[in-house]
């Protein structure tokens, strides 16, 4: 369900689970957390998928078994927004719910003129799982860029 191709420096994880929109399981955010953590060597990431949505958040039968109120969430935006190379989201598609949190730790995210993003009315709010999907808990840091010398300060078209 989760690909990774290594080519020099460059790690491509590819989400692959089409036929399930690319809702992401237990199994599937462990499996990110770890190639994220072993990624540090790595002068970029890119986190794409297959199929045409990139993913539609967690996967519901996860949910019901705990998946929504697991720290699993919090270590994967975590390991991703701690690495030290360029991290890149390629969204090809539709992201929504908890898959936004992969997303925001990334360095760049770049998205087809097609794609859709959806949050619930809870994840708006910035619930407390909402706040354990975004980089250490922190959705005003977000994308900030984590090599600058000022800490992470965020680049913004004026």
């Amino acid at each position: 369900m989760i690909d990774l191709d290594i080519s020099g420096g460059v790690w491509t994880l590819t989400l692959n689970r089409a036929e399930k929109a690319n809702a992401l399981s237990f199994e599937m955010l462990e499996r990110i957390a770890e190639i994220a953590s072993d990624a540090k060597a790595a002068r970029a990431v890119i986190i794409t998928s297959a199929g045409a949505v990139f993913s539609a958040g967690a996967d519901l039968s996860a949910v019901k078994a705990g998946l929504a109120t697991s720290d699993v969430w919090e270590r994967v935006s975590g390991a991703i927004a701690d690495l030290p190379g360029l991290t890149i989201a390629a969204l090809n598609g539709t992201l929504a719910g908890g898959a936004f949190g992969m997303a925001l730790a990334c360095d760049i995210r770049l998205a087809v003129a097609t794609a859709k993003f959806f949050l619930s009315g809870d994840e708006a709010r910035l619930s407390a799982a909402a706040k354990r999907s975004c980089p250490h808990g922190r959705p005003d840091r977000a994308g900030a860029d984590k090599n600058a010398a000022d800490g992470g300060a965020e680049n913004h078209r004026g």
